[in-house]
């Protein structure tokens, strides 16, 4: 094969690879998986990555969904949130480390915000990195959708979830956003 050939395979086999893949998955994977039981090392990292802090109230939709989160998992105003920025492939990318005190463990939870999305992130590329099918979906194009896996192999104690809530719809009083939601919880043994 010569020169030529084999570089027109490469970059074809190159595009393919880069035509499945998403910068926002990436993005949750570097941010949220290597200290994923960890807030605080969680947050470091972030920053150490070029996540920004900001205010809670930095957009509108974090405003919202923080607000909603608090709600939903600190009845008691314990946990622990630190919003961060980050542009990502020129979309704006919002990511939370959050730490939640439970009755009897503590959940450490990494959430990644692409407000301006209107589409789901492939939850094939989801599976693919996790090694395992999702144990559950819930797609409904008018509300949006959401893959959810419970302790995959490839991180035991933790479930992730892939969601999306198109813009307008039906969902967004229940979540505080529309756009995609990439988020991991773990429980700390």
């Amino acid at each position: 094969m010569t020169r030529a050939a084999l570089a027109a395979v490469f970059l074809l086999g190159a595009s393919a690879t880069a035509a499945h893949a998403d910068a926002r998955l990436d993005a949750f994977r570097s941010a949220c998986i290597p200290h994923r039981t960890d807030y605080e090392a969680t947050r470091l990292a972030a920053k150490q990555d070029g996540w920004v802090e900001v205010a809670m109230d930095d957009d509108p939709e974090l405003a919202a969904t923080l607000d909603l989160l608090r709600k939903e998992n600190d009845p008691q105003g314990l946990a622990i949130l630190t919003p961060l920025r980050k542009d990502v492939e020129g979309r704006v990318l919002y990511l939370v480390a959050a730490s939640f005190p439970q009755e009897q463990s503590l959940v450490t939870s990494c959430l990644l915000f692409d407000f301006g999305s209107n589409e789901p992130i492939d939850p094939d590329l989801v599976g693919k990195w996790l090694n395992a099918p999702p144990d559950e979906v819930l797609d409904a194009p008018a509300d949006g959708s959401v893959a959810a896996w419970r302790d995959a192999e490839a991180l035991p104690d933790a479930t992730v979830k892939a969601t999306f809530v198109p813009d307008g719809g039906p969902a967004i009083p229940l979540s505080g956003f529309s756009g995609v939601l990439l988020r991991i919880d773990s429980v700390a043994q």
